[in-house]
């Protein structure tokens, strides 16, 4: 098991598809937390980190009157080992 952890820059960019909130877009600054596993007896690793943000512009407010922090993006991961 190994934790691994980094930052870097971030873009998103969605479209409700409802007038005024269409082609929204953010760009910060995120952090990485993870953990990873990989198992000896088949060729599977697991992993799960936190992807923690911080808006820097968005489209929507240029005053940053709304929390500007993400603390709910991550993910959960499944991969094949190809080769070891």
């Amino acid at each position: 098991m190994t934790w691994y952890w980094g930052f870097g820059g971030s873009f998103t960019t969605w479209d409700y598809g409802i007038a005024g909130l269409d082609n929204y877009y953010e760009v910060g600054v995120s952090g990485v937390l993870g953990l990873d596993y990989s198992f000896d007896d088949i060729p599977l690793n697991l992993s799960v980190d936190w992807a923690p943000t911080f808006v820097l512009l968005d489209s929507w407010d240029s005053t940053g009157s709304y929390n500007r922090f993400r603390g709910g993006y991550g993910a959960l991961t499944a991969r094949y080992i190809l080769k070891r």
